[in-house]
């Protein structure tokens, strides 16, 4: 019996260092998996991070262009499909570029991408250059809109990449046929509008983006409309769409703008929501009606969940007061301040993080926003709170997310894994090891566990900064508190152990030992809640 038991401890000593190779493979392999799309690092290379090379054989998939000559501001429709119309694919990126020309991307693509199967990835500093998956769910085609550039006749190659599984995917295939674009002198260009040299009108645009970054948060639409903005300018490009905030006080004070053209009719709108989608979102528009006696309106709006169109809210003025509402030679300018307030089923409270959703349309009616166009809105990047002072239309920076997740990895899938093994199998391997007069299993297994709890804690610090608050909101976070107060738990109450010998000591061992596998169990479901690849990434 003495026998088989030194040999079982010998095949599970043998099995430890399997363990842990698994576990830090399993925990860089999941860092490195991009299920939510491609990030910009891999513009360049266009091979995912899976730890293996990609195939160097037939590709099973191919790109099908609606044309392949073109004018310059012309839309293509682009598709990813397969060879044979029955394989599917997790993962893709796309971009398009001049041949030879490795370090730049060409055109702009739709945001919205078909059965939102994908969505817009900046890439060399230019915005919507490439499109990319959002999740890994399997797809058998995804069509893209194109719009080739105006800047001169010239050649284009579509470059593509295609994820099959995770150790399956073929990189940087070009489409066999190129597509030819004439520019085109008489195209309009869909970027920011330019507006003329009315001194009036300078005087109001330059009032609006006074203080971004500094004084006020901007949001504005398209990309870095807010940054190319030029104050000196006598006709400076604007954006099509900006909203800004800024805390006074105790008011909450917001700036809806926008630039209607030669409209008629039309609104800007910001929605204030729990997430980057529409649906669930307090909206404000403010609208513009040549015919109606009262030409400028400022009217809250509800959309609800679902589909559902926006609804005119029962009182027009509830927590909203209008300070101006100016229309000026084609371009909207309206000022409110609103207090916290309850919509529908969604609570808005200004002081804790929203999603900003901008959106223009030339159709409103009495008491609805007409239906805006797929490049007529924009949810901002990151959520944000009255009192921050940032300007967005760039990617939000999300190194404390990357950070927090980071932590959390190596806590539970690592140091917590570790440590509950060598609790469990270790007690009679290297007894004749005694660091600190204690046995090698026990302080291997006390450095794991308090790095476990250390690590928890600064990662629920980090997040907690991030988010400028704790908001028990989603599944993930209410885990995080659980996982976090059983984690500090455990470790004062292996401070009260008691002596081998003593009669408290089996009930200390069972409550220790529940107390851990809890903790481990919810750290689990934490990580599932909220993936280890959206916690480093927040992208693919």
């Amino acid at each position: 019996m003495k026998n088989l038991k030194v040999g079982k401890m010998r095949k599970l000593r043998r099995t430890l260092p399997i363990v842990l190779a698994l576990t830090l493979v399993h925990a860089i392999s999941t860092v490195n998996g991009f299920k939510d799309g491609a990030p910009e690092s891999l513009c360049g290379s266009m091979i995912p991070s899976h730890g293996s090379s990609p195939q160097t054989g037939p590709n099973p998939y191919k790109v099908v262009v609606s044309k392949t000559s073109v004018k310059g501001q012309e839309v293509v429709d682009i598709t990813i499909t397969s060879v044979s119309g029955n394989d599917d694919f997790k993962g893709y990126l796309l971009q398009v570029r001049k041949p030879g020309e490795d370090r730049k991307a060409f055109g702009r693509f739709n945001e919205i991408i078909e059965n939102d199967l994908g969505k817009a990835l900046k890439c060399f500093d230019a915005e919507h250059s490439a499109v990319t998956h959002n999740s890994n769910k399997p797809k058998k085609s995804v069509t893209f809109q194109w719009t080739a550039p105006n800047e001169e006749d010239a050649e284009y190659e579509i470059l593509f990449s295609v994820v099959k599984s995770y150790n399956e995917f073929w990189t940087h295939q070009p489409h066999e046929e190129k597509i030819r674009v004439t520019r085109d002198a008489t195209a309009t260009t869909t970027s920011a509008p330019v507006i003329a040299a009315s001194d009036d009108l300078l005087r109001r645009w330059r009032e609006a983006y006074k203080g971004c970054g500094d004084t006020k948060g901007c949001f504005g639409m398209p990309g870095k409309c807010i940054d190319n903005f030029d104050e000196s300018s006598n006709s400076p490009s604007i954006c099509k769409i900006m909203v800004t905030w800024e805390k006074k006080g105790s008011v909450n004070e917001f700036q809806l703008t926008g630039n209607l053209g030669s409209a008629q009719n039309g609104y800007v709108a910001v929605g204030f929501s729990d997430d980057a989608k529409m649906g669930r979102d307090s909206v404000v528009g403010c609208g513009y009606r040549a015919t109606s006696s009262e030409k400028v309106t400022l009217q809250r709006y509800h959309n609800p969940s679902g589909t559902n169109p926006n609804e005119k809210f029962s009182d027009p003025n509830f927590k909203l007061t209008a300070t101006e509402k100016t229309y000026s030679e084609g371009n909207l300018f309206c000022k409110f301040t609103q207090e916290n307030h309850a919509i529908g089923d969604l609570d808005i409270d200004f002081d804790k993080p929203h999603y900003l959703l901008l959106s223009t349309a030339n159709s409103i009616g009495d008491d609805y926003l007409g239906r805006h166009g797929i490049d007529d809105k924009a949810p901002g990047p990151q959520a944000i709170v009255i009192t921050d002072n940032i300007i967005m239309g760039a990617d939000a920076n999300n190194w404390l997310v990357q950070l927090h997740g980071g932590l959390m990895v190596i806590a539970w899938l690592l140091c917590a894994s570790t440590g509950m093994f060598v609790a469990r199998y270790y007690k009679q391997t290297h007894v004749e090891v005694m660091p600190c007069a204690k046995a090698f299993w026990f302080s291997l297994h006390v450095f794991c566990m308090a790095s476990t709890a250390f690590l928890t804690i600064c990662g629920a610090i980090v997040i907690i900064i991030k988010k400028k608050g704790l908001y028990l909101t989603a599944t993930h976070p209410i885990l995080g508190i659980i996982v976090v107060g059983l984690a500090i738990l455990q470790v004062f109450i292996a401070f009260l152990r008691p002596h081998p010998n003593t009669p408290m000591r089996p009930y200390f061992n069972w409550i220790h030992w529940g107390i851990g596998n809890s903790a481990h169990i919810v750290g689990s479901m934490l990580l599932n809640t909220k993936t280890v690849t959206d916690l480093i990434h927040e992208r693919l």
